[in-house]
């Protein structure tokens, strides 16, 4: 039957099919208690929380902390989760609460503790990353470090992610009219103060935020 975890024996050993049902009947098995369901439910969804906070913070050394919250938060909020459907919507905005709540614990002087830029770079050269993508990605975090939260959160939902307005709006748990405020108040400071920078200006020429 479609969604069950079916045991299988192997030379001995009772092995489970992996979970193949939807969100809806992941949500439903999760709440049944199915371990083969709350392992799918990680699987799925982890790489892109993973990225949805890296992009928020930056290179930062609480990023593994964080991801892990966004999961432990998620399975105890998982009974109040009003549309099955929406689960990986549902998730990117507990991500986005969780990434505030960690901005908010710390000092105003330390709100984004980013690496050395010296390190960036090596985080960032891969095959696909050559040294000019490093460097415009020190000098774009660079000037995240200085916004506000909320404008931060919303330039990087909107601009990075690619998400509509009204899910990024839910999403940073704003309204409609006040996302668009800090979105826009975002966008003016970020292009302001990306004039200064060099390495941005292929990027901002080509209007690229990828």
């Amino acid at each position: 039957m479609a969604g069950l975890s079916v045991p299988r024996r192997h030379r001995g050993v009772v092995r489970s099919l992996p979970f193949e049902g939807d969100e809806t009947a992941l949500v439903a098995a999760m709440g049944s208690g199915r371990l083969d369901a709350g392992a799918a439910f990680y699987d799925r969804h982890v790489q892109a929380i993973h990225a949805l906070v890296f992009r928020l913070m930056g290179p930062d050394g609480e990023i593994d902390d964080v991801v892990h919250d966004v999961f432990v938060r998620a399975l105890e909020s998982l009974p109040r989760l009003r549309d099955p459907a929406a689960l990986r919507s549902w998730l990117f905005g507990i991500a986005v609460r969780a990434v505030g709540i960690r901005f908010q614990k710390r000092s105003r002087q330390r709100w984004l503790r980013f690496m050395s830029p010296e390190e960036v770079p090596d985080m960032a050269a891969t095959p696909a990353a050559p040294s000019e993508l490093g460097e415009a990605l020190r000098e774009v975090y660079g000037i995240l470090r200085g916004m506000d939260t909320g404008e931060r959160i919303a330039l990087v939902l909107r601009r990075v992610e690619g998400m509509s307005l009204e899910d990024a709006a839910t999403a940073s748990g704003m309204s409609l009219a006040t996302f668009r405020r800090r979105l826009a108040r975002g966008e003016a400071k970020f292009f302001a103060r990306a004039k200064s920078r060099p390495a941005l200006d292929e990027w901002l020429s080509e209007g690229d935020w990828s």
